[in-house]
């Protein structure tokens, strides 16, 4: 959904209550009720999430959107592959690890092979920091991470996550450090089970 970072921006400045239905209007659909329930949790999620699982609402949240990982994908993909970096956009990303699947693991990776926008260019002796481009950079690094991490909370994705990370380490420059670092994280993470018990 493209204009879900500014909908949701809204909300959390302004307090706007998303999915409200005006008593004169007729009852929602099932899937209209779904949906707004869905953007509802995702709202809650990111205005919890410095407090993150001491938040009973975040965990209620993120119990709610990692039952619903597809449609949580199919929410977030204009906003991950078409809006213009932005601390939204970053925390949108950074959620799509904690929820997401396999379907989410091809978004973060669709993320990474969109062209990164050049920075608006300053005048000659100015410095400074595009901070667009600066959070568009942020947000790509969280993809890796956020791509790593589904592993965690859903080991049955482990082996693609772990291709996902590898194509990423050789096909894309900017992100190859990250990557190969989640993959040394997640390999020793295998190997350490595998270790014998420590002698004591």
């Amino acid at each position: 959904m493209k204009r879900l970072l500014l909908i949701l921006g809204c909300a959390l400045l302004g307090g706007v209550a998303m999915g409200r239905v005006s008593t004169r209007e007729a009852p929602p659909s099932g899937e209209h009720r779904e949906g707004s329930a869905l953007r509802q949790h995702l709202e809650t999620a990111m205005t919890q999430m410095d407090a993150g699982i001491q938040s009973a609402e975040y965990r209620e949240s993120l119990e709610f959107l990692r039952a619903h990982p597809g449609e949580v994908a199919q929410e977030l993909e204009g906003a991950l592959l078409e809006e213009p970096g932005s601390f939204g956009k970053w925390q949108l990303t950074y959620l799509l690890g904690e929820v997401g699947n396999e379907r989410a693991i091809q978004l973060l990776r669709d993320m990474l092979d969109r062209p990164i926008p050049t920075p608006a260019s300053s005048r000659t002796g100015e410095h400074r920091i595009d901070l667009r481009h600066a959070e568009e950079l942020n947000s790509r690094a969280q993809a890796v991470i956020s791509t790593a991490r589904i592993a965690v909370h859903r080991p049955e994705l482990r082996d693609r996550v772990l291709a996902s990370l590898l194509e990423t380490a050789r096909e894309v420059p900017m992100a190859a450090a990250v990557a190969q670092f989640e993959l040394q994280k997640l390999l020793a993470r295998d190997s350490d089970a595998f270790l014998p018990p420590p002698r004591w």
